[in-house]
């Protein structure tokens, strides 16, 4: 579903604190101040379109502003969402030539829950759907109609098998087993693709450390190998394998490990994501202040844009699972074969 970053900044408050001793002094007690600006209607819209996926999930927020704690207000349903009858959601699809091909309507569901923080109650994951295919090859704008209008227009990232190989992956010397070597990775570059994310997920399972131990399933962890626009090929040291296997699982006498699988993952993002991602890192500027974040939402704000994900299951070769029982890095684990 839809990944969710942290939410822009849309409705902004100053916070303007004057100590002036004198001041105080001399001020009636009785002076009022009004932080809040008047009520705005604004529309926060957050949507990843992927051509691989059965149903795509699009959110509509409203912004909010009140005297109350935020948290407290954000747990009223109609703080942050729409009624269903004052808003109505579609896609439109366009040909590369710019004709009007389908019209989608979306339909609003509950996805679950947020976890309630801090004595306020949970709030509803509201989110609006579809379940019609989707062509890589055309251009399609959301339209979230109100008393107002907002708009957006994505591409979509290609679909496409971004690795082919399927060679098992070895994280040692074929040559000299006793020395670490370098996977080597290469992909595709996705038409409307700008960056790309590449992680590894490495599959183990766990058992009772006695002969014949019963498992207690199989469990994964997961690091990322590359995330950048500019490349397509990835020489990851084998070295590096072994340390974050050794990172992130915590050694325990009583279960011993047997490896297995590793699963690639790439993620590829439209320009609009990579837009916003870049917008919403930390900015080491002078300034006090960012400029507003202009995306592609018209009248509105947020993100709409379209991202691929894929993955791709590799054998681990044999070499480096018997390296995995007396590796330095992770000798203690208990590997076995």
């Amino acid at each position: 579903m839809i990944s969710e970053p942290k939410i822009l900044k849309f409705a902004r408050m100053r916070k303007i604190a004057i100590l002036f001793i004198t001041t105080i002094f001399l001020w009636s007690c009785e002076t009022e101040f009004e932080v809040n600006a008047p009520w705005k209607d604004v529309t926060i819209i957050y949507g990843l379109l992927e051509a691989n996926k059965d149903t795509q999930y699009v959110k509509v927020y409203r912004a909010f502003l009140g005297q109350e704690d935020a948290l407290m207000m954000a747990s009223y349903p109609d703080s942050i969402y729409y009624n269903s009858e004052e808003v109505k959601v579609h896609l439109n699809e366009y040909t590369p030539s710019g004709i009007l091909n389908n019209t989608i309507v979306l339909k609003d569901t509950l996805l679950g829950e947020f976890a309630a923080i801090n004595g306020a109650s949970s709030i509803p994951n509201k989110a609006y759907y579809f379940s019609e295919p989707l062509n890589d090859a055309y251009d399609y704008e959301l339209i979230v109609a109100k008393k107002d209008t907002i708009r957006a227009l994505t591409s979509l990232v290609e679909d496409k098998l971004i690795d082919e190989s399927d060679n098992s992956i070895n994280f040692m010397s074929f040559t000299n087993p006793d020395n670490y070597g370098n996977m080597r990775l290469s992909w595709d570059n996705l038409i409307n693709g700008v960056a790309y994310e590449v992680k590894i997920r490495f599959f183990y399972e766990e058992f009772l450390n006695i002969q014949n131990g019963y498992s207690f399933g199989i469990d994964s962890i997961e690091w990322r190998l590359y995330f950048g626009v500019d490349e397509f090929e990835l020489d990851y040291g084998g070295e590096s394998f072994f340390s974050n296997v050794a990172n992130q699982i915590i050694a325990n006498d009583s279960i011993k490990r047997l490896p297995r699988d590793l699963k690639i993952i790439f993620t590829v993002a439209g320009q609009e994501l990579y837009d916003y991602y870049e917008y919403s890192q930390p900015s080491f500027s002078v300034l006090l202040e960012k400029p507003e974040y202009e995306g592609n939402i018209e009248g509105g704000y947020g993100v709409f844009s379209s991202r691929i994900q894929q993955e791709i299951t590799r054998n681990l070769h044999f070499i480096s699972k018997q390296r995995l029982e007396v590796d330095p890095y992770t000798e203690d684990l208990n590997f076995f074969n």
